[in-house]
């Protein structure tokens, strides 16, 4: 009900792999549709985390003083936030790895569409980010803000916002 509307992790570790599904959850009043985590690393591999909604950020994921490990096939879509950010995925922390990751039809009120990236270090690699909303914030497909941030071939098309940066925002 709160945070977290399919999983809520604290100061732990989260594995979702080998085609799992976190789908069509809500956290009606919090973040993290899919999954919050706090003080926690979460590794996403060859699942989909679609179709969650969150009241704050992160449809998909939220991940607060958090390390988020996303790859090998991992698809995140189709979440939404009603007045956060991250429509996808919204981690503050650490770090964010996202390699061989779809982000595609999420959309978020305040800006990262697709995902919202606030980390000491950010590496996107082979990530497809497509038709994401941010909303009025920047950010349509993604929002990047890290003392470190690598983008390499990834493709970002037919995203949106109102704020800066369609595709891409880096801060």
């Amino acid at each position: 009900r709160y945070d977290g509307g399919g999983l809520y992790v604290r100061e732990g570790n989260v594995t979702v792999t080998n085609t799992a599904q976190i789908a069509s959850n809500t956290a009606i009043t919090g973040a993290g549709g899919g999954i919050y985590a706090i003080t926690s690393t979460v590794v996403v591999a060859n699942s989909s985390v679609n179709q969650n909604g969150a009241r704050k950020d992160g449809g998909g994921i939220a991940a607060y003083r958090a390390t988020l490990f996303a790859f090998n096939g991992a698809a995140i879509s189709s979440n939404s936030v009603i007045t956060g950010s991250g429509g996808g995925i919204h981690v503050q922390g650490n770090a964010a790895m996202l390699s061989d990751v779809t982000l595609v039809g999420n959309a978020a009120k305040t800006g990262g569409g697709g995902a919202y990236v606030n980390t000491l270090t950010a590496r996107l690699m082979r990530t497809s980010i497509t038709a994401n909303n941010g909303g009025s914030g920047p950010g349509g497909g993604l929002f990047v803000r890290a003392d470190l941030a690598e983008l390499n071939e990834n493709q970002i098309k037919s995203n949106q916002t109102a704020g800066f940066g369609g595709g891409l925002h880096i801060a």
